[in-house]
């Protein structure tokens, strides 16, 4: 299965709490993906509204910029949702909806806590096999802009006084994915971290029933019983 982005990323950066649009063209089980970022207070504090859970971020201390990534399958939801954190931090959001992924539980992750000022940012290479890689960077540079990775496609360049966020992606990365050098437009007042999330597509396995002369696909698996297919539910079987 090829994973697509069913609606244009969204993004938000100013003081928190922080609202942030649900991309336009999503339908129930999409899965959507939340960078969030904020520049003061704890990791601990960045916070997603009920229905979202944190699948994993960059804890780079107290009263530094941390990144915070969350999840959910959308359901029939509202057009927006309010992220948190403490301090009265500036808050940076990037949501990301994504089609034909396998289950979160199987992407990987790796992270940087990018101390340095340089105007380099390098997000960290992952080894695995995956089909889409997302990469984003977050420093402090009011007014600064990015330019992705070389060869990478930028999704998202959201800034405010004291958050600036990007988030790049490319499709059928090499394995291992490598690292990936944003740049920003002057070096930032503050480092952040930098992050690579490496998403494998969802499986196109078919499931099979044999019939009791012929295997047959099998959209809803249950058994023969001779002259139809009955409601009992049995394991699919893939010859």
């Amino acid at each position: 299965m090829t994973i697509t982005f069913p609606g244009t990323p969204t993004s938000s950066a100013g003081s928190g709490p922080r609202t942030c649009n649900k991309p336009t063209g999503v339908v129930n089980g999409d899965i959507l993906l939340a960078f969030v970022a904020a520049e003061w207070d704890t990791y601990a504090n960045i916070g997603a509204p009920a229905g979202w859970a944190v699948f994993n971020g960059v804890n780079a201390g107290t009263n530094v910029h941390n990144f915070k990534l969350f999840t959910k399958t959308a359901a029939s939801e509202g057009s927006s949702y309010s992220f948190t954190a403490g301090g009265g931090a500036d808050i940076g959001v990037a949501i990301v909806a994504l089609r034909g992924v396998a289950a979160v539980a199987d992407w990987l992750f790796a992270g940087s806590t990018s101390p340095g000022l340089s105007a380099s940012r390098v997000a960290p290479s992952i080894t695995g096999a995956g089909d889409l890689l997302l990469c984003a960077a977050v420093n402090e540079r009011a007014g600064g802009t990015y330019t992705p990775p070389s060869g990478m496609t930028e999704q998202v360049d959201a800034g405010s006084t004291y958050v600036d966020l990007t988030v790049a992606s490319l499709v059928a990365p090499p394995n291992p994915t490598t690292a990936r050098t944003f740049t920003l437009s002057s070096a930032p007042s503050r480092g952040g971290p930098s992050l690579s999330v490496l998403i494998p597509a969802a499986s196109d396995a078919v499931a099979y029933i044999y019939n009791g002369s012929a295997w047959v696909a099998s959209g809803t698996p249950g058994i023969y019983d001779g002259d139809d297919w009955n409601d009992t539910p049995i394991v699919p079987v893939t010859p």
